[in-house]
């Protein structure tokens, strides 16, 4: 997990140097950096590791997909007012998007399957 505050290429370009250079190398892999889902509720930042966790989809070098945590979440903000960032092969991103929301779901902490897809 890594946090960054104002992450914008603009302004953060030493997180976009580590996640190009640190977390994917030499790689055909793409970080996408992602709002949480409405659907998930307002979910704390262990919650939120746990549903990544139960989805396999925790972030290692070895492991593709994978998710990191961009922004910690805050169960005292709005529902999806945090990022997220998948990274995963071009065009596997919502997959692990749909994923993730399957198992915040088996943990009783969404609703119904999510509008965003």
């Amino acid at each position: 997990m890594y946090t960054e505050v104002n992450a914008r290429a603009t302004t953060g370009t030493h997180l976009h140097k580590l996640a190009a250079d640190g977390i994917l190398g030499k790689s055909s892999q793409l970080i996408r950096q992602v709002s949480a889902s409405s659907n998930w509720g307002a979910l704390s930042t262990e919650e939120f590791l746990a549903g990544v966790e139960k989805a396999g989809l925790s972030f290692s070098a070895g492991n593709n997909p994978g998710v990191l945590m961009v922004m910690p979440a805050d169960p005292e903000r709005k529902p999806g007012a945090f990022l997220y960032a998948t990274i995963s092969e071009a065009g596997a991103q919502d997959d692990v998007s749909r994923a993730l929301d399957a198992s915040f779901r088996s943990l009783g902490l969404a609703g119904t399957e999510s509008a965003m897809f």
